[in-house]
Formats: structure tokens, C-alpha cells, sequence
């Protein structure tokens, strides 16, 4: 007969709620990392968009500058 080993279930539980509470709390902190990210693609989108209209349009008035001037 083999003696009763004696085994702490109640840190192993503890442990284990500890752990999940940890992931719990690393995944909010990824999820909002990453519509940080998405918010900053976004931005710089339409930080391009908009440049480029804005490239164009000076492009237009510069050609018209040129031919009036000519």
C-alpha cells in the first residue's frame, strides 16, 4: 500500500486562475495595440489621399499659371 501524498489543490487552482486572469488581461491589451495600428493605417491612408489630391490640383493650377504667362 503506498502512502497519501499530500498535494496543494488549492495553489494549483489559484495558479491556474492567475494564468487565465494574466491571458485575459494580455489579450485586451492586444486587441487594443492592434486597433491602435489599424486607426494609424487608416490615417495615413488618407494622409496619402490626400496629398495626392492635393499634388494634382497644384499641378493643374501650375500648368494653367504657365500658359497665361506664355
Amino acid at each position: 500500500m503506498q502512502p497519501i501524498v499530500a498535494r496543494p489543490w488549492g495553489a494549483y487552482l489559484g495558479g491556474g486562475c492567475l494564468a487565465v486572469i494574466a491571458l485575459a488581461i494580455l489579450g485586451t491589451v492586444a486587441v487594443f495595440l492592434m486597433l491602435g495600428l489599424a486607426a494609424v493605417a487608416v490615417c495615413i491612408g488618407l494622409a496619402a489621399v490626400a496629398l495626392t489630391i492635393c499634388v494634382l490640383v497644384l499641378r493643374s493650377m501650375w500648368r494653367d499659371y504657365q500658359r497665361e504667362k506664355e
